[in-house]
């Protein structure tokens, strides 16, 4: 094997390594559950793993934000990053209860629809609601 495969076997193994470690903080920062809004219309579901599926519904009507990605960063700098996307990484907050969204980036809008909005959507774990967050399909978050 030659030394420049050595290197890029190298670089890929500590890339693996890098975001599995990413992924361990962010689980530890987020525990997995369902977090929904108070009507249980909108949501996201944190896996063991930090991956997250996630449907925000707009006040009225049909219109959603929807993805799928994975939980990544520390307890002050966590974002939801949406597969196959790294351009868009939705920042989130958490204070041990509440998963919040932030403001999202314009790299981030292709994930909404019609008058639905990501910024400043708080999210609560174990709600009572009657309802658990549903896609438009019918297909439960989690």
């Amino acid at each position: 094997m030659g030394r420049g495969m050595m290197v890029a076997g190298a670089l890929m193994l500590g890339a693996c390594s890098g975001s599995e470690e990413a992924a361990k903080v962010a689980e530890a920062a987020v525990p997995a559950g369902l977090y929904a809004d108070a009507a249980g219309t909108s949501g996201i579901c944190v896996g063991e793993d930090g991956a997250a599926a996630f449907i925000l519904y707009a006040d009225q009507g049909a219109a959603n934000c929807a993805g799928e990605g994975r939980i990544e960063g520390a307890e002050d700098r966590l974002a939801l990053v949406p597969q196959g996307d790294e351009n868009c990484r939705l920042p989130l907050s958490f204070d041990g209860e509440t998963l919040a969204f932030g403001e999202a980036p314009a790299a981030c809008a292709y994930y909404c629809r019609g008058d639905a909005t990501i910024d400043a959507r708080a999210l609560t774990a174990g709600g009572d609601t009657t309802v658990d967050p549903v896609d438009p399909a019918g297909e439960p978050l989690c």
